[in-house]
């Protein structure tokens, strides 16, 4: 379960490397984000980037942190200034499908955390 979240935030890692790499040296790999051409400054928030935490680790979201040592180590690396929850007074809906067989969406490990490009 934590290896999965480690995944995700790894990965999240590489595209942003990947990124700044190929504005630097103008080169473009199958590993690399490219924002589509019509995007522009304004379209997007820099050094931003959403995810949710799965649930098997609920237990350790809280409003600010995420309360894991290989988490916190991750995000050290990545260069993380701030984190945190992004509705952080919702509470996980009490039935999972509405009328029409449509999932809610569960807001409660829903994170904004903000990196340096550096």
């Amino acid at each position: 379960m934590k290896k999965t979240l480690l995944a995700g935030l790894a990965l999240m890692c590489v595209v942003a490397s990947n990124s700044m790499v190929a504005k630097n040296k103008n080169t473009i790999n199958k590993n690399t984000f490219v924002a589509p051409a019509t995007m522009k400054e304004g379209d997007y928030t820099a050094n931003t980037i959403i995810f949710k935490v799965n649930e098997s680790l609920a237990d350790l979201c809280f409003e600010n942190k995420i309360n894991d040592a290989e988490i916190k180590m991750s995000l050290d690396i990545l260069g993380v200034q701030s984190l945190k929850k992004l509705s952080p007074f919702t509470e996980k809906p009490k039935i999972a499908f509405n009328a029409q067989g449509q999932k809610f969406a569960d807001l409660t490990r829903t994170y904004q955390l903000n990196y340096s490009s550096q």
